[in-house]
């Protein structure tokens, strides 16, 4: 009985002490948490405490969430809790110069017309009310940031949004980024049409740009540089004149940033004359100013990976059938320089049709590399490429040349001007102009001399390609409140905006940018999956070699034979007959293949789900079993003692 009493006792303590331990978790430890993701998404970053640090007046956040209405929506109930302890984080690391207000805004009260006075936009919940989940900050000079709602979808980027409005109203002046291009940047790819017809959805990397820096449209004519301007972007640039080329030339040597977007092959020029306007290029270069600092590209080849390749559809024997397309890249970490601050915390980069950059022998200049390929790629003709391609008869004549090409890199040191012998000259003057008589004051300004080399090294970065800077090839648009959102797929914009930051000076934010996403694709599967359709290429070749040999034979006994009444020879209904046998057998092999390749994948997938799901539970209850064996065995063997 006395035993029975203990183990009672035991037990109840148990229950207490668990029901107290969750108690005091609940109460007393909420702003204390491990975090054991890969990236460390749950702790607040370097560049977070280099911002707040900088905060020299204090900053008020007002965390608007409607509590009571979020209790019918449990998913947002959880990531507002995750959202305020965030906050909550920051408050403490500001060290009292950040200070957090968490408001209810419930319906038809003062608190809700504060929201909708600072720019939030509610939710409608279905009994008609509005549910706001919203952060608003202001500084003591006035000024206002606000994220109108926070989208599940961007928690992997929750940290980068705080910091980034907390970063702006600490008051840094925005950085002057000047951009020449032939990118319908503000409009999007509806162009001036879509401007028209008040559908105009802007590059969402034109949007992110101007929330961090003054950004100013140029050109695509200029006499000179505006010497304000911190960094001069130059995406997808039309053929600029040599007056143009010379001004950029002479703001790279007097010590300007630049970045440059060039592509052999831009994919989004199809289609793009709009209203009389003309097209956008299909190709864009620099003309000797790449040569001038040390750089080789060839503006008529892409670059083809086997490994890093995407998957597109394309109709196989009257089926569709997703294979890797191999100018189309998705440059993972692993190809990417993690040395380089610009970066150095970037995941997945998506490109397509992308150019090569090589350092140019006795070149005075340093090229460091940022994005390669694999060593299993080529260089491929952009003639195959036009019209539309078939992904089959590339990888079929694919020959990896084992060298890891350069696909975006930073040049740095001593550069000497594209133009040795002199400024080009001026362009000529219509004949209206030159007849018309000069006025006192009308002279234009003297230019400055112009320099042979550069003062202190040029400051240069080159991506040689274009097409990722549209939205297609990095995020999925999502509607939020009538708001489009950005859900990346991939980091193109991030590696922009941390290009721009790096380039102007202000690098607090780039750490950051890199931390929202962690890829963890399945490698074994993508691995087995290229080596079936290399295999599955392979034989394809070999039977379409076939198929075209017993053509060949039908086109000699046609032309060798007479023919009979019915116009058929008995040689070529023989041919025929083995020609359709042949056939059969090709589709049957090629099929047996695909199917092949399919019950790879889908066992290995199986193994994993099942090691996921299924084998370490077992472990784990296995174990369990093992234990209280081990124990029973224990007390058993106690008990006889006892008794003996």
């Amino acid at each position: 009985m006395k035993r029975f009493l203990g183990g009672g006792a035991a037990l109840i303590l148990l229950v207490v002490l668990f029901f107290a331990i969750n108690i005091l978790a609940d109460t007393g430890l909420t702003g204390y948490r491990i975090d054991l993701t890969q990236g460390k998404l749950y702790t607040l970053s370097d560049g977070t405490r280099q911002t707040l640090a900088r905060i020299h007046e204090p900053i008020t956040l007002h965390f608007f969430y409607s509590k009571k209405l979020a209790d019918d929506y449990p998913q947002i109930r959880s990531y507002a809790d995750r959202v305020q302890e965030v906050l909550e984080e920051y408050a403490a690391a500001a060290h009292g110069k950040l200070q957090l207000r968490v408001l209810d805004p419930e319906p038809y009260t003062e608190t809700e017309d504060k929201a909708v006075e600072m720019g939030l936009k509610g939710a409608q919940t279905e009994s008609g009310d509005r549910l706001y989940f919203g952060l608003v900050g202001t500084n003591s000079v006035g000024e206002r940031e606000a994220i109108a709602y926070f989208v599940q979808d961007r928690e992997p980027f929750l940290e980068y949004d705080i910091t980034r409005l907390i970063y702006r109203l600490t008051g840094p002046k925005k950085p002057v980024v000047a951009v020449l291009t032939s990118l319908p940047l503000e409009n999007g790819a509806g162009g001036l049409g879509a401007l028209l017809g008040g559908n105009a959805q802007p590059y969402m990397i034109y949007e992110l740009m101007q929330k961090d820096f003054d950004v100013r449209l140029v050109g695509p004519k200029l006499d000179a540089v505006d010497p304000a301007v911190d960094v001069l972007l130059l995406a997808h640039p039309p053929k600029l004149d040599p007056a143009t080329l010379y001004a950029i030339d002479q703001f790279a040597l007097r010590g300007g940033r630049i970045l440059a977007f060039v592509d052999p092959y831009f994919e989004g020029a199809q289609g793009s004359g709009l209203l009389g306007q003309e097209g956008i290029p299909d190709k864009s270069d620099l003309g000797p100013l790449l040569k001038a600092w040390g750089v080789a590209y060839d503006p008529a080849k892409v670059v083809g990976d086997r490994v890093l390749a995407q998957r597109a559809s394309t109709t196989v024997d009257g089926r569709t059938q997703v294979i890797a397309f191999p100018p189309w890249l998705a440059v993972t970490k692993d190809n990417i320089n993690r040395d380089d601050p610009v970066t150095a915390d970037i995941g997945t980069v998506n490109l397509a049709s992308a150019g090569s950059l090589a350092p140019i022998r006795g070149a005075t200049t340093s090229l460091t590399p940022l994005m390669r390929s694999t060593d299993q790629a080529e260089l491929i003709d952009t003639a195959q490429l036009h019209g539309t391609p078939d992904p089959f008869d590339l990888l079929s004549r694919f020959q990896a040349t084992g060298e890891r090409y350069v696909l975006a890199a930073r040049l740095s040191g001593a550069a000497h001007t594209a133009f040795p012998n002199g400024a080009p000259p001026p362009p000529a003057k219509p004949a209206d102009e030159t007849k018309s008589p000069a006025k006192p004051g009308d002279a234009a300004p003297k230019p400055p001399p112009q320099l042979m080399e550069s003062k202190a090294g040029i400051n240069v970065i080159v991506f040689a390609d274009a097409d990722m800077l549209r939205d297609q090839w990095w995020m999925q648009p999502t509607d939020v409140l009538g708001q489009r959102v950005a859900v990346p797929t991939a980091d193109n914009a991030n590696l922009v905006l941390d290009a721009l930051d790096n380039l102007s000076g202000s690098d607090a934010l780039i750490a950051l940018r890199g931390r929202g996403r962690i890829d963890r694709p399945f490698v074994v599967i993508q691995d087995l999956r290229r080596r079936a359709e290399t295999r599955f290429l392979a034989e394809a070749q070999r039977l379409q070699q076939r198929v075209a040999a017993i053509q060949d034979q039908l086109r000699d006994l046609h032309r060798g034979a007479p023919a009979d009444a019915a116009g058929v020879t008995p040689q070529e209904a023989q041919a025929s007959q083995k020609f359709e046998v042949e056939l059969l057998r090709t589709r049957t092999a090629l099929r047996k293949v695909q199917l092949n390749l399919r019950r790879d994948v889908e066992r290995l997938e199986a193994w994993i789900r099942f090691i996921n799901f299924g084998l370490v539970p077992i472990l784990v209850a296995g174990v369990a079993v093992v234990v209280a064996a081990v124990r029973s065995r224990r007390r058993s063997t106690r008990l006889r003692a006892f008794r003996g």
